[in-house]
């Protein structure tokens, strides 16, 4: 009997249509130059199967805890095997058991070795593909040789997807043909303009932090695309060139997904991408038919962990199933320290499936924002989601040298792994743990912090800099009170920075309109108060407040402003004179008083000299040297301004001095 046939490439894809898993391509893209193109989306949305849970299968520890896929199950493609060896296993052993289960089946005619990795290659996964009727019984004889860790089946993903419509860069100024670069600016974009100019502090480099971007290939001739994008290899067409060979707009997706990362920046070219010229290299997973099977995406995840090219994965695809294959190749990436990001999915409306690897624990999981800050309709949700980040309309590359936008969760996780190369550029001794840590503690809350839409918030690349280079991060004012001719401010601070806080800066100014002052405060105290003095009544302040530590001022806190009580004691002059047995009158009215009362309060140098009404009512004098003091309520007559009349008033009284009990602001009579 003849035994199966080998083919000349370690993995040879065969077109299998079945749109039963997602790969993070929703994308509404509007060629910027060119007219709109739709594709349908969601012809096998119904076919999905939810998964609840973030763990499908069980870590593997042995082959005796292994369990197949079924069948049936979304996705698997039911003619193609994949098998991973046992490290002690050699070549011969392995192909020997494939011969001698397909010669004990009777099926070594219909069955074919089609990735069989050699002497140099032997972490990438065996694949073999046969009759569809045998198979299930093909994984229950390589199973038995005790020679494989694991036999299971392939599993195909296919994207479901619909395209439609500061750095030199001209697609990232601002002219009148520049796409929206929202995503790259302040909040609710992902603040990497910010870090751009703060670079040159960084203790590490482009290369530091190379990230792993794992998808349809790369467009290596376009104009836009720098030194730091390289070749990685096309696992599923077992070639070195990562090119699409296809035209399908669906073969653009690998293209804009680095783009976000890694575009050529400042080079006078297209866009700018989010890590200035951080290293990217490129795994292509996807056939010419551009079809994804889950055995070249393990593949590449293993030859990532096999030669320590990268610390960052970006996953911007998944599905609905998760084979242990896939789990293990991540949990060995994890066990290396690599930062593995995934993008949540775009199934909220659509059944709102939880998609691997984004669902599994270890995986940095990374919804989608709009451009106003919320939430995006179409992003999965679930209590797994760590992280969002801007997901609607990225201006990113396309094929031949054009720039898309392109919409969907497949754009939000290159900017989570932009945003953590960028950490490790600042710091490079963090862990992969410390990293995310980094990301999700700076990340700006949309609603309640861990929500299952937004998790965290959204990322900040900014702020995660900075506190990975050391700095403190922004504290928070909590409270802007007003007092007597000043302001109180009460700020708390973060945790984020392992160095202890020495104190703070607070500056104030006239808002918009004069230079900062600064008042340096020395304190250790997490949350603090401190009263700014001697402020102009009936003036807006702004105040802002910056920690520091050893390292340094980290970043200052949001503006917030207030105002000082004050009370206007309406005459032209501060002091009157008024014969002996007249009445003088003043208005007084209230400014920025929010308890709407103003209470007077004077003092005489004789006693009972005289008295003080308004409005029919009065209160005398308590007697010589002693305040007294009037509370005014009419909330109607105070807003307008209201009359105090002084009368009464004796011969040899020298002086009745006035004033607000906000403000020190006062009027002398003085009697003659």
């Amino acid at each position: 009997m003849d035994s199966p046939k080998q083919s000349g490439q370690r993995n040879h894809i065969r077109l299998s249509p079945l749109l039963l898993a997602v790969l993070m391509l929703f994308a509404i893209a509007l060629p910027a130059l060119m007219a709109a193109t739709s594709f349908p989306s969601d012809a096998y949305a119904a076919k999905s199967i939810a998964v609840d849970t973030k763990v499908h299968s069980a870590a593997l520890t042995g082959s005796e805890e292994f369990t197949s896929l079924s069948i049936g199950d979304p996705g698997v493609d039911p003619t193609r095997i994949v098998a991973w060896p046992k490290a002690d296993s050699s070549l011969e052993e392995i192909e020997e058991s494939i011969i001698d289960a397909t010669e004990t089946l009777g099926a070594s005619e219909e069955t074919e070795i089609i990735s069989n990795p050699d002497e140099s290659d032997q972490d990438t996964l065996v694949i073999v593909e046969s009759d569809p009727e045998i198979t299930e019984d093909i994984i229950s004889e390589l199973m038995d040789s005790d020679l494989y860790d694991f036999v299971d089946f392939d599993v195909l993903i296919d994207p479901l997807v619909t395209y439609t419509a500061t750095p030199n860069d001209p697609y990232y100024s601002s002219n009148a043909r520049a796409l929206s670069s929202w995503g790259l600016n302040a909040f609710p974009g992902g603040n990497f303009s910010k870090v751009w100019p703060r670079l040159n502090a960084a203790k590490g480099d482009a290369n530091t932090a190379p990230i792993a971007v794992i998808d349809t290939g790369f467009d290596m001739k376009i104009e836009d695309r720098g030194p730091n994008i390289v070749e990685g290899y096309d696992f599923a067409s077992d070639r070195k060139s990562v090119i699409p060979q296809s035209n399908a707009v669906v073969a653009r997706h690998g293209t804009g997904t680095a783009g976000v990362i890694g575009a050529a920046t400042n080079n006078g070219k297209g866009i700018a991408g989010a890590a200035w010229d951080n290293k990217v290299i490129i795994y292509k997973v996807a056939d010419a038919e551009n079809n994804i099977y889950l055995s070249a995406v393990t593949n590449a995840i293993r030859d990532v962990v096999r030669q320590e090219n990268a610390r960052i994965i970006n996953l911007s695809l998944g599905g609905v199933v998760f084979p242990a294959y896939l789990q293990q190749a991540i949990d060995a990436a994890i066990a290396q320290d690599i930062l593995v990001i995934a993008s949540a999915g775009n199934s909220a409306a659509v059944g709102n499936y939880a998609y691997y690897p984004a669902n599994y624990a270890p995986v940095l999981s990374v919804a989608s924002i709009g451009p106003a800050g919320q939430w995006s309709s179409f992003s999965t949700y679930n209590r797994n989601v760590d992280i969002a980040a801007p997901g609607e309309q990225i201006a990113t590359l396309g094929r031949s040298n054009q720039y898309n936008y392109l919409t969907g969760t497949s754009f939000s996780a290159p900017h989570v792994a932009a945003a953590a190369a960028l950490v490790w550029r600042a710091s490079p001794n963090l862990s992969a743990a410390q990293v995310q840590s980094i990301l999700i503690k700076t990340a700006r809350p949309i609603g309640t912090r861990g929500n299952q839409k937004t998790g965290a918030g959204a990322v900040d690349a900014a702020a995660a800099f900075e506190a990975a280079l050391g700095l403190p991060y922004k504290p928070r004012i909590d409270k802007v009170a007003r007092r007597e001719n000043g302001v109180r401010v009460t700020w708390t601070r973060d945790n984020l920075c392992s160095y202890p806080s020495t104190g703070y800066i607070l500056q104030y100014r006239v808002s918009n309109k004069s230079a900062w002052k600064n008042v340096t405060i020395n304190t250790t105290e997490k949350t603090y108060s401190y009263t700014v003095t001697g402020l102009k009544e009936n003036t807006n302040y702004s105040f802002r407040v910056a920690t520091v530590n050893a390292n340094g001022k980290g970043p200052f806190s949001a503006v917030e402003t207030g105002s000082p009580y004050s009370l206007s004691m309406l005459s032209s002059k501060s002091t009157i004179k008024v014969k002996r047995g007249k009445s003088v009158s003043l208005k007084v009215a209230p400014c920025f008083n929010t308890k709407k009362r103003v209470k007077v309060s004077w003092i005489s140098s004789k006693p009972k000299v005289a008295s003080i009404s308004t409005t029919g009512k009065s209160a005398m004098t308590k007697g010589k040297g002693s305040w007294n003091a009037y509370t005014l309520t009419d909330r109607t007559a105070i807003s307008s301004g209201k009359k105090v009349t002084i009368k009464g008033l004796k011969k040899g009284t020298s002086y009745l001095t006035f004033s607000s009990s906000y403000a020190k602001k006062k009027v002398k009579v003085v009697v003659y």
